[in-house]
């Protein structure tokens, strides 16, 4: 579980974890630096239960980075991501970790979700619909075919993996200034390489915040600038670079040559749909929710992302940043 400034919601998340029907876990915590209550938080959340495992960072990462570094702390057979924020159902760990004791081969379970608000109450649809609770574990191609479409990574990312298969898997790779489509690569890339199963149950719930493209007008090389033109034209790079990268991953894996054709055509129509409709649609959904369910506390969560992303940008030493911007 990465953090930075969790203590809103923090021990919501924690007691959730800690409640879990299988109990033999570890729940590794690696702080990045908070400077609110997040670290008194954890120490005794520490101290009341052995489980759990508090470190604090030496620098300031971003967020991926921090995933990438708590592979280092992962002692099990198996492991998932947590954030800080969310929440999950009693049966979620035995639940996933079931298919992958009945076959040693699956390298990843894991199950739908629906979101909640800052009051841990449920809204919305599940975020699977019923061809992708079919499609997205059932072999690599149907996996691509269905998933670059979708490009959505909650929930496969939050699913159980076996600990060897998601460090075979990293680094995460960071290609633009927006950390953006990072976890959607990687997702690719895993799917490439190994195999996912799907329990299709809703034991997993999705705190929602303003995660729309809006968030880089706090970032230094937007800030004045971030008009809906230049956000789109920004959205336009982004994801030629973001092809570019899915190319890359297409080449270097185990497809046949038939199947590589055929993603690369999705990749570039989905391309297409993203920028002429999804991203759109993508900004119009973020303002009705947040019309509709703005309070105080997500307002507060909101900006605190803003500023980690700031932050983030600051003391980040991957030059390729630097490099495509």
């Amino acid at each position: 579980m990465p953090v930075f400034n969790g203590a809103a919601l923090l021990e919501r998340s924690l007691t959730s974890l800690l409640r879990q029907t299988y109990q033999n876990i570890e729940i590794v915590i690696l702080d990045n630096l908070s400077t609110d209550a997040t670290r008194e938080i954890c120490e005794r959340f520490a101290v009341e239960d052995k489980r759990v495992q508090y470190h604090l960072d030496t620098r300031q990462r971003i967020t991926h980075d921090a995933a990438n570094q708590l592979a280092e702390f992962a002692r099990g057979a198996y492991c998932f991501a947590a954030s800080d924020d969310d929440l999950w159902e009693p049966s979620f760990i035995e639940a996933l970790i079931t298919p992958m004791q009945e076959d040693p081969s699956i390298d990843l379970v894991f199950c739908d979700c629906m979101w909640i608000d800052t009051d841990d109450v449920v809204f919305g649809r599940r975020f699977l619909n019923r061809h992708e609770r079919t499609t997205l574990g059932n072999g690599p191609f149907r996996f691509w075919w269905t998933y670059l479409m979708r490009r959505n990574v909650v929930p496969v990312i939050f699913g159980l993996y076996k600990t060897s298969a998601w460090r075979a898997s990293i680094p995460f790779k960071t290609f633009d200034i927006s950390i953006a489509d990072v976890d959607n690569l990687f997702v690719l890339k895993f799917a490439a390489q190994n195999k996912i199963a799907i329990v299709p149950r809703v034991l997993f719930k999705y705190r929602y915040r303003d995660r729309d493209i809006k968030s880089l007008a706090n970032v230094p090389d937007f800030r004045g600038k971030a008009s809906n033109l230049n956000l789109y034209l920004y959205a336009l790079r982004h994801q030629v670079r973001f092809t570019n990268e899915i190319f890359a991953v297409l080449s270097a894996s185990k497809f046949s040559f038939r199947e590589k054709v055929l993603l690369r055509l999705r990749v570039i129509y989905s391309f297409g749909i993203q920028l002429l409709v999804k991203y759109w649609v993508s900004r119009l959904h973020t303002a009705l929710i947040n019309r509709s369910r703005s309070n105080a506390l997500s307002m507060k969560l909101s900006s605190m992302r803003s500023a980690h992303i700031i932050q983030q940008w600051k003391t980040s030493t991957d030059d390729q940043f630097s490099k495509n911007n």
